[in-house]
């Protein structure tokens, strides 16, 4: 089961995400939660649960799919290291910035608790390691006055997460609505594996015995698209 999932895709997309993890018989993850763009919009919507009971009313609703549509998804399944578990520490993780939503999700764990400024910009609303690298690289990016992951300076954001990564494994992926950007663990602690999707096609199920995703369930629509995993999928 990927602990972190990203999709991006040139157009729309109404993916099904079965998480078979919330099955009877099956363990569950400390928590979950699924961040999409609907039509392109700069607001993210947000669907998350902390400690899911078997059968959950919430991954019901990401297993039909019909208001899912969209282009860019970021989905996380918890295993609780950082802060306890809540709604408040389940990840994808969402600030406003630049007038849009931006999306951050996170594998791996800090070894110790990072301390803010004195005057944060932005403040973390839980208490995990994520959220507190998420105000920071904020905070940076609104000092520079950049808007949009496409503003940044490419070496500013590599480097910033490389001194977060000095602090423990480190692999994100973070978006703006437009652009997903993906950090892999330099250390190895935290690999990243990358599919590319190129139409024409029929049928495209992919996942493990934990989590299904099909992108072609509510029709086939002719996309090229990136798929990005903290583990490797079937």
């Amino acid at each position: 089961m990927p602990n972190v999932l990203a999709m991006s895709f040139e157009g729309e997309m109404t993916p099904c995400f079965d998480l078979r993890c919330l099955e009877a018989g099956n363990r569950p993850p400390d928590g979950w939660g699924l961040g999409w763009y609907p039509a392109g919009e700069p607001a993210a919507a947000v669907i998350k649960e902390a400690a899911p009971p078997e059968g959950s009313i919430r991954g019901a609703v990401v297993k039909a799919g019909e208001q899912l549509s969209a282009s860019l998804y970021l989905l996380h399944i918890r295993t609780a290291t950082w802060g306890h578990i809540s709604n408040a520490n389940t990840q994808p993780f969402r600030r406003a910035w630049g007038a849009r939503d931006w999306l951050i999700a996170h594998s791996g764990s800090l070894k110790y608790r990072l301390q803010l400024d004195d005057k944060p910009r932005f403040e973390p609303v839980g208490s995990t390691d994520t959220e507190i690298i998420f105000c920071e690289l904020l905070s940076l990016i609104a000092s520079h006055g950049w808007r949009s992951i496409s503003d940044v300076e490419p070496d500013t954001l590599r480097s910033f997460f490389d001194g977060m990564n000095d602090h423990g494994s480190l692999t994100t992926v973070l978006s703006d609505g437009r652009d997903l950007a993906v950090y892999a663990d330099r250390n190895d602690d935290g690999p990243v594996y990358v599919w590319q999707l190129f139409p024409p096609y029929t049928t495209v199920v992919f996942g493990d015995d934990e989590l299904t995703v099909d992108l072609t369930r509510r029709g086939v629509k002719s996309r090229k698209g990136v798929i990005v995993s903290s583990e490797p999928l079937g």
